[in-house]
């Protein structure tokens, strides 16, 4: 890569990094490029990115932009997940990859600024996101009024069936 080139490409990582609301740092050494495309595809439709990026341009970009607690995991193989969602989403996906996939690993990442282990990642993979404890919370705020209204039309149903019955009597008698 030319010099020019270089400069542009870590001046978009760090661009990239500091929108990023989560980014995560992953070994994929040994990985191969279809298994690579396969990831980048489930990582797009949760509206995440995956982008390989050699270790100096990495570095650079973080300096510029002021995130050297990344400097200890720049060693090796590297490729950066981002995401401006939720970061659950982003770490079950890796998660579950990592697990199809035994050369894959989970370095660390960022959360908002924050440094975040590998265990932290692995524990959002396990909590629900954020779409899942709302549409339970908003069952749970429904059930007691689906149950009053299903007493509620119980009881007019024996109303109006006591009062077919005392009508049928009355005429009948």
């Amino acid at each position: 890569m030319s010099r020019e080139l270089n400069k542009i490409a870590v001046r978009e990582l760090g661009e990239r990094m500091e929108q990023a609301r989560t980014i995560v740092v992953i070994d994929h050494q040994g990985v191969d490029a279809r298994s690579l495309d396969t990831l980048r595809h489930r990582l797009r439709d949760a509206k995440a990115d995956y982008q390989v990026v050699k270790n100096t341009i990495a570095r650079l970009a973080v300096r510029d932009i002021g995130l050297t607690i990344f400097d200890k995991l720049l060693v090796g193989s590297n490729a950066f997940a981002f995401t401006d969602e939720e970061p659950g989403q982003l770490a079950k996906i890796l998660l579950h990859f990592a697990g199809e996939q035994k050369r894959f690993a989970i370095k660390g990442g960022v959360f908002q600024g924050e440094m975040l282990k590998r265990e932290r990642i692995e524990l959002w993979a396990t909590l629900p996101v954020r779409s899942e404890v709302l549409s339970s919370l908003i069952i749970n705020l429904k059930a007691p009024y689906a149950g009053l209204a299903m007493t509620l039309g119980g009881i007019m149903r024996k109303l109006i069936h006591i009062i077919e019955l005392i009508k049928e009597k009355k005429s009948s008698g």
